[in-house]
């Protein structure tokens, strides 16, 4: 399935009607929607038919979702990619029965928590709240506080959430800090002629919202303190959990395979290293994988070696097998092994110069359904069709060891505290390159034995002001 983030265009009967709606959302295509929905009240089934299917089609090439509003059955009849509906449109389960499982299933939930928790628990896909804004297109929608996103996080909403009504660029950047997943807008992507321009100027602002995010997510992971089931190697297990401790998260380095399938299930996320594993280990990580997957709780991978070992590759496939990976952390030479591509590796070190790191990465995301990292000199953090890029960190990583086993840990860290997998292991990843900035910077920061010692200082003197004086990101869609 595609992802439910970024820009997301409704169409309507002026700024889009049947006779140019195919032209104009294409060129919203090409601007950087990520998802579109047909909004035509006014158009009886058997008309909206022939449109949907082009949209459809035209949604697919650009590698887009394409949704539906109020009616499922049409959604159906034209292979849609699911569908949104309202209060008056019926239920969710409805929506759900009719259009079949593997479809997305979207709500308006206006300023309502409940209605929005009862929209999941009936298999919504996502939620959407609002109007934010006074809307041009329904004028007459009462205005919601924008605080309901957060609220609805805190309620327990894991599902996307998309924000609407009366949204531009500069009402965009008044979301923050309640970050939603998804932008929806309609008058601001058709008011003008150009098209094209108008969605890329919106897509920047969405980018620069999805930024604001992964600022927010220390404070938010801190607030939770989650707990961190993590069987890592012997050469770091000290490191692994001193940086958990460091950055507001409790470790448990629970590896016995008795007790790891038990304890991952009141984890808040699992960490699986296999730099030197033993044969407890290796039992231990299948169960802990076994029982995450069960209780849904995220489950990060970091496939040491496996560039140089290939029975470490079969041990991968066989963890997948058992359970699933949520998010795989490794070097670029070990992301190229687990896509069966020849890589250059030194032991369990990369001498990759990352010239195709990207569409590796985006490959392998693909493939599994999964987060991938791959750390490096940049680092590349991807879900299969967003990328981001983070460039802080410094080469005297290289010179202790345990850095990413502590960046894998962190990661778990993040993603046990939002169901955001991409959003979280970037925050993870910023962290920690901006901590070793740091850190190279105290005094003898720039010898190994010191610097080990500022890492953890640093990271535990990390806040949000630091992450955005120093953080250096790049969001590619």
């Amino acid at each position: 399935m595609r992802k439910l983030r970024g820009l997301y265009v409704l169409t309507d009967e002026i700024g889009t009607p049947d006779g140019v709606v195919v032209e104009r959302v294409r060129d919203a295509l090409h601007g950087g929607a990520r998802v579109v929905q047909y909004r035509n009240k006014g158009n009886q089934h058997d008309e909206s038919v022939d449109v949907c299917r082009q949209l459809a089609q035209i949604c697919k090439e650009n590698g887009a979702i394409f949704l539906v509003n109020d009616r499922p059955e049409l959604a159906r009849d034209v292979d849609a990619d699911g569908v949104h509906v309202g209060q008056d449109d019926g239920t969710v389960q409805h929506a759900r029965n009719v259009v079949g499982p593997g479809k997305v299933v979207g709500a308006s939930c206006y300023g309502d928590v409940d209605r929005a928790l009862k929209a999941v628990e009936q298999g919504a896909d996502y939620v959407a709240f609002g109007s934010f804004f006074p809307s041009p297109t329904k004028p007459k929608s009462d205005v919601v506080p924008i605080h309901v996103i957060e609220e609805a996080r805190q309620r327990g909403i894991k599902v996307p959430i998309c924000a609407i009504g009366g949204l531009d660029r500069n009402s965009m950047a008044r979301m923050t800090p309640h970050v939603p997943d998804m932008y929806a807008c309609v008058s601001a992507v058709w008011k003008a002629q150009d098209v094209v321009e108008n969605t890329e100027r919106l897509n920047m602002q969405a980018q620069e919202g999805l930024q604001e995010k992964i600022f927010q997510q220390l404070l938010r992971m801190k607030t939770k303190t989650p707990l961190v089931q993590a069987i890592t190697n012997y050469v770091t297990i000290n490191d692994c959990a001193n940086i958990l401790l460091a950055i507001g998260a409790s470790p448990a380095m629970c590896e016995s395979s008795d007790e790891a399938y038990g304890f991952s299930a009141i984890s808040n996320a699992v960490y699986c290293n296999i730099g030197s594993l033993t044969k407890e280990q290796e039992h231990a990580i299948l169960q802990a994988s076994r029982g995450a997957k069960e209780a849904s709780v995220p489950m990060v991978l970091d496939p040491v070696g496996c560039a140089a070992i290939p029975r470490r590759i079969q041990y991968v496939d066989k963890v997948r097998s058992f359970g699933r990976v949520d998010v795989v952390k490794g070097n670029l030479g070990e992301i190229k092994a687990l896509m069966g591509k020849a890589s250059l590796v030194r032991g369990v070190d990369s001498l990759e110069e990352g010239t195709d790191g990207v569409e590796c990465c985006k490959a392998l995301a693909q493939e599994w359904d999964c987060v991938v990292v791959a750390t490096g000199k940049r680092d590349i953090i991807t879900d299969g069709e967003t990328v981001i890029l983070i460039d802080n960190g410094v080469e005297l990583f290289t010179k202790i060891t345990g850095a990413g086993c502590m960046a894998g840990a962190l990661i778990a860290a993040f993603c046990g505290a939002n169901a955001d997998l991409l959003v979280a292991a970037a925050a993870a990843h910023l962290c920690m390159g901006v901590a070793g900035e740091m850190a190279f910077g105290q005094s003898k920061g720039n010898l190994p034995g010191s610097f080990r010692g500022h890492l953890m200082d640093q990271i535990y003197l990390l806040d949000e002001n630091i992450l955005r004086q120093h953080g250096k990101m790049e969001i590619l869609r």
